[in-house]
């Protein structure tokens, strides 16, 4: 599935909960793009209250999620929309779809809540990246089954750098870049750790994992004919500056405008 996902757009969800228990539900739920944007991160208005144990992994209490949170039937709308027909990654996809089928019967009713939880369900494609890492990672249990790993555990495995674990838009960043390192450390695909601008113009992806030879790539095809013209052009003043000087070293004009993926783990 990791390599699949390179042909695929696809987005990425976490939830925090007020515990782990059949009658839990979600106090906060995100959306991440591959790009890394954040699509949706919203705190949830519970009907129960957050368990201590819930509490003390991601800090978001009874008070403040029912304070400050939305209501799930109108984040859930947006969730839907915003969804609809695409890929779906999810670290654990088995625990957070049964949290969000357990929010919408707690807060929509029994016959609404699955009604709007099935057609959820078979709007989006899923993907379990736990699994799949877990297959990748080749770590077999007493029954010779893969061993699932956390998404931490996976992180450190791979030293992908970690984020403020037990977010839900910090997890499912630590998910896309968990992705992404595997993709090049596989030689799969181009890395992106950056967002910048070639000559002050072109619009580029940048992987500056690379030390003094960062690796460039257009953002979509017109960037890429315009990284072309640039290059082109580019490169005729280099040769003109070269005979010129022969003593002339070109330099690699690009301007980092974004972080993707945070290269110091400090």
């Amino acid at each position: 599935m990791l390599k699949q996902l390179l042909n695929e757009n696809f987005i990425v969800l976490d939830t925090e909960t007020t515990g782990l228990s059949d009658d839990d539900e979600i106090v906060e739920i995100s959306l991440v793009d591959q790009s890394g944007k954040v699509l949706l991160n919203e705190l949830i208005r519970p009907v129960g209250d957050v368990s201590d144990e819930a509490y003390s992994v991601h800090g978001i209490s009874t008070e403040k999620a029912k304070a400050d949170g939305k209501r799930w039937k109108d984040v859930f709308q947006r969730v839907s929309k915003i969804l609809s027909s695409q890929h779906l990654v999810i670290f654990n996809t088995k625990f957070d779809m049964r949290l969000i089928r357990q929010t919408c019967i707690k807060q929509l009713g029994l016959c609404c809540g699955l009604n709007e939880y099935g057609d959820f369900e078979r709007s989006v494609k899923l993907h379990c990246a736990m699994k799949a890492y877990a297959e990748y990672w080749g770590v077999k249990d007493q029954n010779h089954h893969s061993k699932c790993q956390s998404l931490i555990n996976a992180c450190k495995q791979q030293g992908v750098p970690l984020r403020n674990a037990h977010k839900a838009s910090e997890d499912c960043l630590m998910t896309l870049n968990l992705i992404q390192f595997v993709w090049r450390k596989e030689g799969w695909s181009f890395f992106r750790t950056h967002k910048g601008l070639m000559y002050g113009l072109v619009p580029i992806y940048l992987d500056l994992s690379l030390g003094e030879s960062p690796g460039v790539e257009a953002r979509n095809k017109l960037c890429d004919w315009m990284l072309s013209a640039a290059d082109t052009f580019f490169g005729l003043c280099v040769s003109i500056m070269e005979l010129m000087n022969p003593d002339y070293e070109p330099m690699f004009f690009f301007r980092v405008t974004e972080e993707l993926f945070p290269l110091d783990s400090d």
